[in-house]
């Protein structure tokens, strides 16, 4: 080996050494403990060079992943196979992590058909693991939800070892159930995981603990219950406190959900702060159009709506749009519905009748692209739409939610729904 092509080896021995899967939280982190904001710009790059990287993997592989050590999937007799499955892996977080979910999910697919050929339970937990959580960034809740029960009872049949995976799954579980509007079911799902979290010691379940806090904060948000939502996303935020950075994306999902729940509880000025603090913190770790950005976009926009001054909320709610709609945002059609129905309320609220009625029409219709059945987002989206019955109507915006609108919301929730009579009222009126 000539010194030109054994430094060419071992720079790319150090490259692919960066990218150790970190299975437990299927999030990549550097060799010296560099912070996320490392992640962004080097992941880029990771699939820019990839085939260069991937054509010294098997070097690689010899030597930082073989024999179930950190960072990469056991041979298990099999090698070429298990370089084939860590390459695949790879790539699935990476792409994950940019948000290109769709292209994530196919080599997910690849690596779980070659985990399942390696025979080995735990590497097939952790892949199918990654793969429900895209699945329901996809919103493909209920594949989602059967992969995540694939997961727990691995993770059970060997329960005195894997506890604390099997409250991730329980976690992973509860938050899929969640999106399909079971939110009771979701909450005790949510606080059995919590348990087995809070018996574990260690930062990592420290971490989980915490997102486990947030997520029941979340739920208990979606049922009205803002007080006690309030309570448990304090408690996140001091665990987040003890175990993690500031700038770490778990604690900026905290921040973000205090502030909407301050927005619940009418302390709109208070939670302006933890909105500007969570959208500045995830350009700084995800660069501008990621889709955790657009959210945080959506949230500014919302608490200046809740001030009064929709003329400003407009601009973050298309900025949050054009994020959704362009290849980062790719999977995400729940979150892009919220945007576009913030957006048609902001022009409503300008008596901009028109362009409120568009948005606030493909918001309606995305939700019901996601939820096929009855959902409290989709009533939500059509409680908006009923706003034009106190408002001066065209023929053409008529002639629009009569045959645009009317038969799908006859479809999801029926001909007898108090909403759905409201619109056919405004038609024949």
């Amino acid at each position: 080996m000539t010194k030109n092509e054994g430094a060419t080896k071992s720079k790319y021995i150090q490259y692919a050494k960066l990218f150790q899967v970190q299975r437990s939280n299927a999030t990549f982190f550097a060799k010296k403990g560099e912070q996320q904001s490392f992640l962004t710009s080097t992941s880029n790059q990771f699939l820019q060079t990839k085939k260069l990287s991937f054509d010294i993997f098997p070097m690689a592989h010899k030597r930082y992943f073989s024999n179930g050590q950190p960072g990469g999937y056991p041979s298990m007799g099999n090698e070429e196979l298990a370089i084939e499955l860590n390459k695949a892996a790879q790539l699935g977080k990476v792409l994950f992590t940019q948000g290109k979910y769709k292209e994530a999910l196919g080599y997910q697919n690849r690596a779980v058909e070659l985990s399942r050929k390696l025979n080995n339970s735990l590497v097939l937990s952790s892949i199918l693991s990654d793969m429900g959580g895209t699945l329901a960034c996809l919103g493909n809740y209920e594949e989602a939800l059967k992969v995540h029960k694939e997961v727990l009872e691995i993770n059970r049949e060997m329960i005195d070892e894997r506890r604390g995976d099997a409250a991730v799954s329980l976690n992973n579980m509860a938050t899929v159930t969640e999106k399909l509007g079971k939110l009771n079911e979701a909450l005790e799902l949510y606080k059995q995981s919590l348990k087995i979290f809070k018996e574990l010691q260690g930062t990592r379940w420290g971490k989980n603990a915490l997102l486990t806090s947030n997520n029941i904060g979340a739920a208990y948000n979606y049922l009205g219950q803002h007080t006690e939502a309030l309570k448990w996303q304090k408690e996140a935020l001091e665990l987040g406190e003890k175990f993690l950075k500031q700038e770490d994306p778990n604690m900026v999902a905290v921040i973000n959900n205090i502030g909407l729940t301050l927005n619940y509880l009418k302390r709109n000025e208070e939670a302006m702060k933890y909105h500007k603090q969570g959208l500045e913190l995830r350009k700084k770790l995800l660069g501008d159009m990621h889709p955790h950005v657009a959210l945080s976009l959506n949230n500014v926009g919302m608490c200046f709506g809740y001030m009064g001054n929709n003329t400003e909320a407009l601009k973050y709610y298309k900025e949050a749009i054009e994020i959704y709609r362009s290849s980062a945002g790719e999977g995400l059609p729940d979150l892009l519905a919220r945007s576009l129905g913030n957006a048609g309320l902001a022009y409503a609220s300008l008596k901009d009748y028109a362009q409120a009625l568009e948005y606030l029409s493909l918001s309606f219709k995305t939700y019901c692209r996601v939820f096929k059945e009855p959902h409290p987002e989709t009533e939500a989206a059509l409680l908006n739409l009923t706003l034009f019955t106190g408002a001066p109507n065209t023929s053409e915006q008529t002639r629009k939610i009569k045959d645009e609108v009317l038969p799908l919301a006859e479809e999801r929730l029926g001909s007898n729904h108090r909403l759905v009579e409201t619109l056919q009222n405004l038609v024949r009126s």
